[in-house]
């Protein structure tokens, strides 16, 4: 595997670290279906978005809001107007205390286009 690629060649940003920080406590089984699903759409498209949102939703719920912004940069770099990702944004920068990010990324959120 060259180096910086995660599990199955994906990235690490999106898979490797995620393993291992995420998976620190015992995922639900339908948690487990879901990243597991996501997953498996990255394995097979690296930028799947939909699969990216569900993993930053997944950390962001799970107390990994640094790991959310990880993933959730990942939708905006390729598709700035992915429903709500402002919004999910805004909530992972506020739990990490980023009140300033929080905010552009709230106003962001407020535009129709976006």
């Amino acid at each position: 595997m060259p180096p910086g690629a995660g599990f199955c060649g994906v990235p690490s940003i999106y898979i490797g670290p995620m393993a291992s920080t995420l998976l620190s406590s015992p995922p639900s089984e339908v948690e487990n279906s879901y990243v597991k699903a996501a997953l498996a759409r990255l394995r097979e498209s690296p930028d799947d978005q939909d699969a990216l949102v569900v993993l930053g939703v997944w950390a962001l719920s799970r107390g990994q809001p640094a790991k959310a912004i990880e993933y959730l940069n990942a939708v905006t770099a390729h598709q700035r107007t992915y429903p709500g990702i402002w919004r999910l944004k805004a909530r992972a920068f506020e739990a990490l205390g980023d009140t300033k990010n929080a905010e552009l990324c709230r106003k962001r959120g407020s535009d129709r286009f976006s």
